[in-house]
């Protein structure tokens, strides 16, 4: 069983009985143990993991890898521009078959949002590394 992003909260934090006092963080080893254990979390692709949170530029330097690693099913498109002149780069996963089911899913786009860029990051992962989501 691979672990997936939804299913890590479940594991370390505590449900609250309603009450607004913070939470405590139980079995983070469990989580740890978890991570390490699959092979699909860590990747040698320019620094990538989901232990840290990265930088634009690392994660795109990533998708850049990931597209050249698998180029039948990830391609990349810039679809614009920022106000600081940085590109907005998209990923697309998919053999191109045409009545396809499809997907958009989008993160990073606020700013100071910090943990959606390592979900979509780990979820882009799952989809192109894992073997049980081939045709």
């Amino acid at each position: 069983l691979s672990p997936c992003v939804p299913c890590l909260p479940r594991l370390f934090v505590k449900i609250s009985t309603g009450s607004r006092k913070p939470r405590k963080v139980e079995n983070s080893v469990k989580v740890n143990e978890i991570l390490q254990k699959s092979p699909r979390v860590i990747t040698q692709r320019q620094g990538m993991d989901w232990f840290r949170y990265h930088r634009l530029a690392n994660i795109y330097s990533w998708m850049e890898q990931l597209a050249n690693d698998y180029p039948d099913i990830v391609k990349l498109n810039i679809i614009g521009i920022t106000e600081e002149g940085r590109n907005i780069v998209v990923i697309k996963i998919g053999g191109g078959l045409p009545n396809r089911p499809a997907i958009f899913i989008e993160g990073g786009i606020h700013a100071r949002e910090w943990i959606s860029p390592a979900t979509v990051t780990f979820m882009v992962n799952e989809l192109v590394t894992n073997p049980a989501n081939r045709d």
